[in-house]
This record gives structure tokens, C-alpha cells and sequence, in this order.
């Protein structure tokens, strides 16, 4: 039986332009709690996936769909597995995987996982998934090492080590089903380590591909490649859903000409959209921080604000989403 479950790790960054080359920076790149993103899942093997170097480009554009994937940043003492990681300052939560980061201004660190109640890992010597300030060619190595404990369906505890390589390997165009992303930086992190437990020893190699544009603050796509005790054990991949992704930097922008007021918010949010020219109709959406979509509307530009009833909703950290003209406006609030 199978003793792994894979996730595309979600990395949130901002990123600055210089020239043709993005550099990722700690900055002004920590995910705020609330955050929620979409990506969009995919199992075919990619030809071309693993070229490198400069102006290259990468065709995801005629991929399966296989499903989406919601995640969502939350409090850290809203999850079950807190007390089990005292070092993380940065939690995400996929259905039931609860992943446990810390951040600083050098690294973006793993400091474990879990799934309750089946599985979880603890790093003792955090795992690197990428070191600051990183633009293209740039190399780094790290070595982590921990435990794994299974739970389900019986007790053992596998020791964990291992060694990550990380490098900004290429950049060029990134061709997703909706759009054609420019000037995209790729990272390859490739982690070698084993479990151990006894006799019994798991040896894995893990390949990671991630693509970033300057504006958007997450990966644009993710590919892996994973290999247990030399067999291929896992291949797919995911790119972020149209109405998370920033192209320019004046969609970054857009998010100011919006406001929604009262926040925190009881009942009822308004919607200002006096600044909002050129839409008749856009689609309203409100995601909780597990990354579900609580409301959905669609709407128009028939006064200058929007009411919506927000009753319903349990207390908590929200993300409003407005499209409209192929543009996408974010704004978070609370709902007391």
C-alpha cells in the first residue's frame, strides 16, 4: 500500500522584474491568512516539460482536466495539528492535509504535515523549498531530516533524511488552456531522501517543476515527477485557475479601485463600484479560507454599490472575488 499522499506544494510569492528575468524575493511575498487559491489538475506526461535555459516555452495548453484543487491559508489555531509544529508561522490547508511552513527573510521552509488521522510528518531539520533572494541560474543545497508516522491502519514510524537541490533553471513563455503567459521564471527543486524504518528502508526521488510571472502571488503551474525505489510511483501536475492569475501589474492595481465596506461585516457587505468603468455584468464569488466557494453571483453595474447578504456565513476570514472583462478585482473582509 501506498504510504504517500501527494500535493503540489503551494509556494506564495511576489516577485520583481528586472529585465527578462524575475527575481524572488521574501519581501513583501508572506501569504496573508485568508488567502485562497484554485488549481486546476492534470496527469499527462508533458514533452518538453524538463528543457532548460533561456527563452524557452512550455505547452500546457492541451492538458486533461482533472479536477480542482482549493486551498486556503488559515489561523494557525484553527487546526487540529498546531501543537505538533511550535516553529511554523505559516499554515495552508488541501481537504484534510494540514501543512505547516515557516518563513524568514532567507528561506521558505516545510517544517511538516499531516493528514488526521492517517499520517504525519515532523521536521526536525526543516526542508528548504527555496532560499531568498533566487533569479535565473541561481543554485542552492539543503539537506532535512525528520519523521513520518503512519497511524492508519497500524502504528510505525519511518525516520526521514534527505537532501534538496534547488535552482532557477530556466525562464521563457508558459502556454496554459486559457492564456500564454511571458516572461515566466522556472524553478526545479529535485529532493532526494529515504524513510527507514528497521529493515525496511524506501528510498525516493522527487522532481518539481514550478513556473512564476512577476505579479502573481503563487505558482502558475506545478509538474512532478516521483520515483520510489526506482519505479515511477507518481506524474501529474496543476496550473492555477483563470481568476487567480495576474498577467500585469495593473491587475495588481485594480484591487484598489475597489472597496467594500462594512469590514468586519455582519450581515450585509456593500460593494463601492463607483470606480469600475466599462462592465455591464461580472461575476461575484466568496471563498472561505478551506478554499470553498461560499457565494456566487452574477451581477451588474446597475448603481454605483452592490449589497450582499453575508448572514449566512459562519464567522471567519473571506476572499471576494469580482471578474468582469477578463480582469479579476480581490478583496478580503471578515464576517463577525
Amino acid at each position: 500500500m501506498m504510504k504517500k499522499i501527494y500535493f503540489l506544494f503551494p509556494i506564495f510569492l511576489i516577485y520583481q522584474v528586472a529585465s527578462a528575468q524575475i527575481t524572488l524575493t521574501r519581501t513583501t511575498s508572506v501569504p496573508s491568512t485568508g488567502d485562497t487559491y484554485s488549481m486546476i489538475t492534470f496527469n499527462n506526461a508533458i514533452t518538453g516539460i524538463k528543457q532548460s535555459g533561456t527563452n524557452k516555452t512550455w505547452d500546457l495548453s492541451s492538458v486533461s482536466n482533472n479536477g480542482v484543487v482549493n486551498y486556503g491559508y488559515v489561523p494557525k489555531s484553527s487546526v487540529s495539528e498546531a501543537a505538533n509544529f511550535p516553529q511554523s508561522n505559516l499554515v495552508d490547508t488541501i481537504n484534510i492535509t494540514q501543512n505547516f511552513d515557516i518563513v524568514s527573510s532567507s528561506s521558505w521552509a516545510v517544517e511538516g504535515s499531516a493528514v488526521p488521522p492517517l499520517n504525519r510528518t515532523v521536521y526536525t531539520d526543516k526542508k528548504e523549498m527555496i532560499d531568498f533572494p533566487i533569479t535565473y541560474n541561481n543554485t542552492f543545497s539543503e539537506t532535512f531530516s525528520g519523521t513520518y508516522t503512519v497511524f492508519f491502519p497500524s502504528l510505525t514510524t519511518y525516520n526521514r533524511s534527505g537532501t534538496i537541490q534547488i535552482k532557477a533553471d530556466a525562464y521563457g513563455t508558459l502556454k496554459l488552456p486559457y492564456a500564454t503567459i511571458s516572461n515566466v521564471l522556472r524553478v526545479l527543486d529535485v529532493t532526494n531522501y529515504t524513510d527507514v524504518n528497521g529493515a525496511v528502508t524506501d528510498t525516493y526521488i522527487d522532481t518539481l517543476y514550478s513556473w512564476f510571472n512577476a505579479t502573481t502571488h503563487t505558482p502558475i503551474a506545478n509538474y512532478i515527477i516521483s520515483y520510489r525505489n526506482g519505479v515511477l510511483n507518481f506524474e501529474g501536475g496543476a496550473y492555477l485557475d483563470q481568476a487567480n492569475l495576474i498577467i500585469g501589474i495593473n491587475d495588481y492595481d485594480r484591487s484598489n479601485i475597489l472597496t467594500a465596506y462594512p469590514n468586519p461585516a455582519n450581515n450585509e457587505l456593500t460593494l463601492n463600484l463607483e470606480n469600475i468603468n466599462n462592465f455591464n455584468n461580472a461575476n461575484l464569488t466568496i471563498i472561505d479560507v478551506q478554499g470553498r466557494i461560499v457565494i456566487t453571483k452574477e451581477i451588474s453595474k446597475n448603481g454605483q454599490t452592490y449589497k450582499v447578504n453575508i448572514s449566512k456565513l459562519p464567522k471567519g476570514i473571506y476572499t471576494l472575488k469580482l471578474n468582469y472583462n477578463d480582469k479579476v478585482i480581490t478583496k478580503k473582509f471578515v464576517k463577525n
